[in-house]
């Protein structure tokens, strides 16, 4: 099999994006608690129904809130002190391994990342997501990757190379 090269370069649209689906994920936990706290009255008090009703929705909104603006003022903070389109970074998807070398002004390195070190590889619409753990995390957008076929190819590596428990890949 031959290498396939890919050569990312985000832009901030792409923070932007990767930042949205983690306030998605927050606001369906948030939700979730919330419809716990209704109707199954966990309160620390025997409150009435009202009661509970209320103080959920303000514990709902205070969490929500909060960390929606966290996630602003941390993106913010990103995107105002280094400009991510400056940070280039080429995957080598090879059998056995995984090259990825990233390129920021006068700092370029290679680094090795053999197949079984990655927790799940998810695509999704305009991106894939190669998670080493649940923190770290490799974007790829599909604009850099050059014709469909190519995609086709990394993902067929994907599922020829991973546990499909690990895959969530579109049809």
């Amino acid at each position: 099999m031959k290498d396939l090269v890919i050569r990312v370069q985000l832009c901030d649209q792409d923070v932007k994006d990767f930042q949205s689906t983690q306030l998605r994920f927050i606001w369906v936990v948030c939700t979730i608690s919330l419809i716990l706290v209704i109707f199954f009255d966990i309160s620390p008090n025997n409150f009435t129904l009202r009661e509970t009703w209320s103080w959920a929705i303000v514990m709902w909104l205070i969490i929500y809130v909060a960390l929606f603006f966290w996630f602003k003022m941390n993106l913010k903070k990103l995107l105002s002190k280094n400009s991510v389109s400056q940070f280039v970074q080429t995957y080598t998807f090879a059998a056995d391994s995984i090259f990825i070398e990233p390129k920021w002004e006068n700092f370029s390195s290679t680094n090795t990342c053999t197949w079984d070190k990655f927790l799940k590889i998810t695509e999704k619409k305009h991106y894939f997501y190669l998670y080493l753990s649940e923190s770290c995390v490799f974007l790829i957008p599909k604009r850099c990757i050059e014709n469909k076929e190519q995609i086709i190819d990394l993902k067929a590596l994907f599922k020829d190379k991973l546990d499909p428990k690990k895959l969530k890949l579109l049809k």
